[in-house]
């Protein structure tokens, strides 16, 4: 009987022990079954949201050396400097009359303007002033000198000015090149001359020509509206036609300006760098010879740079001429007008180059060109380039100094 109840017991035991083993099989197989499926979910999660190659590379689209980089556009040398192509600057088949060098367009026919150009101080700059071929300078009343600048090529000019009144004598130096004589007014002996010697010119005053002056606002409001009144290329052109002038040379014209580089009357003068010319206790002009330009710079007022407004240039000049003249009050003349004797014979220097030599010149009437020789007759011949004239009182020559520091 106790063996029994023994055995039933161990039985039991038994059977405990089964039932708890299978119970931790269950158990692991249930672990098992979830690691099993954990993984999955992770690896499909994971590279969609840390991964994203494809949205955070971009490089083709970033990058895009062929697009930032673009060598061949933005260098171009080619296209933006070709100097193959400026040997245009070189070809200059025609001479521009008024100045002996070389020019692009064929000026051999074309009649020039003549501008009276205001020189008080307060007017000054003038602009456009440099792009004169020739500038001539001489006394007008109380003490004071106008300018009149000959243009050859002037209908791309901008601005010209600002333009002045004209006096009499200075019709006769316009006539030396067949110039069209362009004012603002003038003097009543001007007026009188203009008009019984049928010269064609422009008046900004007192004649009607549509569009060919204007104001320049600029110097109205810094000089006032009387050193304001400006000219242009187009303006020119446009009164010039309105008044069907003449533009060509007229028939039987001879320049008086002869120019030859080797030639030039100027070789073996006497030094002369350094030039003083004394117009009136208001007026004293210096030209300094620069070697490096082979020109004179103007210097007015006594030590002013004489500047071009439009440009910031100081005028400089390869010729100055310089010619003595009678100059006298006119008789009766309640502004101080002045009479210069233009016509007949004269004495005067030639300066080129750091040289000077002694001329003369002769104009047999007003409408006469001038005639320029040397002192033993022989024509003068300048050096290629733009002319500075200088027309002294003769009572000047005395203080006159042609070499005052030398170089």
């Amino acid at each position: 009987m106790l063996r029994l109840c023994a055995q039933a017991e161990n039985v039991k035991r038994l059977l405990s022990a089964v039932l708890t083993a299978v119970l931790l099989v269950s158990m692991l197989g249930l672990f098992a079954c979830g690691n099993d499926e954990k993984p999955p979910v992770t690896e499909t999660t994971d590279p969609v949201t840390t991964a994203a190659p494809v949205t955070t590379e971009v490089p083709v689209t970033t990058v895009a050396p062929p697009t930032t980089a673009a060598p061949a556009t933005t260098a171009v040398p080619e296209t933006t400097a070709p100097p193959e192509t400026q040997p245009v600057e070189v070809v200059m088949p025609y001479v521009n009359p008024l100045t002996g060098l070389p020019s692009a367009v064929d000026l051999s026919e074309k009649r020039p303007v003549a501008i009276m150009l205001n020189n008080l101080k307060v007017a000054n700059p003038q602009i456009g002033i440099a792009r004169a071929d020739i500038l001539y300078e001489c006394l007008v009343e109380g003490g004071i000198t106008r300018l009149m600048g000959v243009f050859s090529d002037y209908t791309g000019i901008e601005s010209i000015g600002s333009v002045r009144s004209a006096r009499d004598y200075y019709l006769d130096f316009a006539q030396n090149h067949d110039a069209i004589y362009i004012c603002a007014g003038g003097s009543p002996q001007a007026y009188d001359e203009l008009y019984a010697r049928g010269i064609d010119f422009i008046c900004g005053v007192n004649m009607y020509t549509p569009s060919t002056f204007h104001l320049d606002q600029n110097r109205v409001a810094t000089m006032g509206s009387v050193h304001s009144l400006m000219t242009s290329g187009k303006g020119l052109t446009s009164g010039i036609s309105y008044k069907k002038y003449r533009t060509t040379i007229k028939d039987g014209y001879t320049t008086p300006f002869l120019f030859d580089v080797e030639s030039c009357s100027s070789n073996g003068g006497s030094e002369a760098t350094h030039l003083i010319l004394n117009y009136s206790a208001a007026q004293i002009v210096q030209m300094i010879y620069s070697a490096n330009t082979n020109t004179y710079y103007r210097f007015q007022f006594g030590t002013a740079a004489h500047m071009d407004g439009e440009t910031n240039e100081q005028l400089n000049f390869t010729n100055v001429l310089i010619m003595y003249a009678t100059v006298n009050a006119i008789p009766g003349d309640t502004s101080g007008r002045l009479d210069v004797g233009t016509v007949g014979t004269g004495e005067g220097y030639y300066v080129s180059g750091g040289r000077s030599v002694p001329i003369k010149w002769e104009k047999t009437d007003g409408d006469a060109v001038i005639r320029l020789t040397t002192e033993d007759g022989k024509p003068l011949v300048m050096a290629p380039g733009k002319t500075f004239v200088s027309v002294l009182p003769t009572t000047a020559k005395a203080t006159t100094q042609l070499n005052y520091r030398q170089s």
